[in-house]
Order: structure tokens, then C-alpha cells, then sequence
């Protein structure tokens, strides 16, 4: 996407998606005379988080059209934030005790309040953006990239700008002892949360484990992420699956590639391969 931001860069002025450009980028002449200094990229990840005032729902009920926040609605908000001085569904009017305050028109922009022709004021839209100079950000809207991003913890552990304590261990909540005996059935690349529980004889290799997480005897778990408060009895085996919390896998169960939901029960002995298995309410 082409992104136009002032030259603070907080604020966004233009807002062009890759798939609309042709042969060329137009921007409109009195956008550059407004901010000769505009700058452009198409090097930005929108990482799908908007922040909307409340009269905005009522300009989506009312302009149906409008079907895509990122491709539709963002530029639509971004060009009437500059140009149109005709009022739009839902912007909230002014209050006449408000016209010179600029704590409610914030930043100031080059045009004046929206005014219609009965002489109503209204507030001017403001559309920001915050860019994440440095740091760890990542998109998870798909299972591909919840998983990527769960085994992202693992990784950069240690000597990354990361949001969690990168001097945050696992077994958090043990002592030194028990620290060493689960190190020998718990591999050093796994992320391990308090309240863990895990039989003779069992594994784990290559896993992101939730809070208060018990595993049987005799377990093998390979590649997988299991969210808080599942348990996994006897015998079972389980590679790179997805378990959702509260979850319970019977004794003797093989998955592989499994996507479970939360609160899903597996019975005793069962096979799955490449399934997503969730409650019937859910499905």
C-alpha cells in the first residue's frame, strides 16, 4: 500500500491500496500544496488495529458501500479529513462553546471546521497513525500466523526488543530442583507457563504450553502450542497441533496437524490427522 504521512509522521494523509495503482501514482496537486513536505512509502505493514470515534459506526450504517476498512473506509476518512467540506453521516456537530478550543479540534489542519448551509459547525475529521519505529509487531489473522508468532517467543527469548520479559524463564514457579527435572523431559526451544504438571517417561519438544497445563505419562508433544488449563492423559501423541484452552485429549490419542477449539474433549484412543475439531455449536 501507498501510505502518505506528514512530517512528523503521526499523521495520515494519503492512503492508496498497490492493487488501485495502475501505471503510475496521482496525487491530487492541492494535497502537495497543503504538504509540500508529504512523505510516501509502500514499505509499511498495516497491521490491521483501528481506532475509531463512535459516530463512525454511524457512517458505516449509513454508507453500506463502504465493505473494507483498510481499502475503503481509511481513504475514505483521509480525503475528507483534507478536501470535502460537506459534512458526512454520523460527524458529531460543534458546539458553539467549542468553536475556538483547540483541545477538540486538536492538530490544527489547514481547512476550517465542516459548516453546512444552515451554519452548523461540525467537527473536523483527524485521521493519525503510530509507527513502530523499532520493536516487535506481527499480524495474526490467520493460523499460519498465530502459529509463527507463538514460536516467535522461543526465538527471541534473549537480546531482542520483544514485549515479553526476555529474561522471563519457564517454570517460573518451581523450584531449582524441580527446575532441573523437568529440564530433562522439556526441551530448552519450549516457553512453559506456572502450574505445569508432567508425567514419567513424557516430552516435550519445540511447543509454546499455557498456564496450568498437565500432561500425562508416556506423552509426546512435538511442535505444538497448548493454551491454558488443557490436560493430556496417558500414552498420547501430538505433533504440530494447535490446542485451545481448557481442552482435554484422552488417553492413547494421536493427532497430527490438528487444530482443536477450546473446551474440546478428544475420546480415549483417538486418531485425527489435518483436522480442525471444534464443539458442534461452533462449526
Amino acid at each position: 500500500d501507498f501510505v502518505g504521512f506528514d512530517e512528523k509522521g503521526t499523521r495520515l494523509l494519503y492512503f492508496k491500496p498497490v492493487a488501485d495503482v495502475e501505471d503510475k501514482l496521482t496525487v491530487p496537486k492541492r494535497q502537495l500544496m497543503q504538504f509540500p513536505n508529504m512523505q510516501v512509502t509502500k514499505k509499511m505493514l498495516d497491521a490491521h488495529l483501528y481506532i475509531f470515534s463512535r459516530w463512525v459506526l454511524d457512517l458505516l450504517d449509513a454508507e453500506r458501500d463502504i465493505a473494507s476498512i483498510k481499502t475503503e473506509l481509511i481513504p475514505f476518512l483521509a480525503n475528507q479529513a483534507q478536501f470535502d467540506t460537506k459534512a458526512v453521516p454520523g460527524q458529531p456537530a460543534l458546539a458553539r462553546s467549542d468553536a475556538g478550543d483547540d483541545s477538540i479540534i486538536g492538530t490544527p489542519i489547514p481547512r476550517e471546521p465542516t459548516r453546512e448551509g444552515g451554519g452548523v459547525c461540525h467537527v473536523p475529521i483527524k485521521c493519525h497513525a503510530m509507527l513502530l519505529e523499532d520493536g516487535y509487531c506481527a499480524r495474526a489473522d490467520t493460523l499460519r500466523s498465530y502459529r509463527e508468532m507463538n514460536f516467535e517467543v522461543p526465538r527471541h527469548g534473549h537480546g531482542d526488543n520483544v514485549p515479553w520479559d526476555r529474561h522471563a524463564k519457564s517454570f517460573g514457579d518451581k523450584t531449582d530442583e524441580e527446575k532441573k527435572a523437568l529440564g530433562k523431559q522439556v526441551g530448552g526451544e519450549c516457553v512453559v507457563g506456572e502450574g505445569f504438571v508432567i508425567g514419567d517417561k513424557s516430552s516435550v519438544k519445540k511447543s509454546v504450553v499455557g498456564k496450568h497445563v498437565t500432561i500425562g505419562a508416556n506423552v509426546k508433544i512435538d511442535n505444538c502450542i497448548l493454551l491454558g488449563h488443557t490436560s493430556i492423559e496417558d500414552n498420547a501423541t501430538m505433533s504440530g497441533c494447535i490446542v485451545g484452552a481448557n481442552c482435554h485429549v484422552g488417553k492413547g490419542c494421536t493427532l497430527s496437524n490438528c487444530n482443536l477449539s477450546a473446551r474440546y474433549s478428544v475420546e480415549e484412543e483417538a486418531e485425527h490427522k489435518n483436522e480442525t475439531l471444534c464443539l458442534e455449536a461452533e462449526e
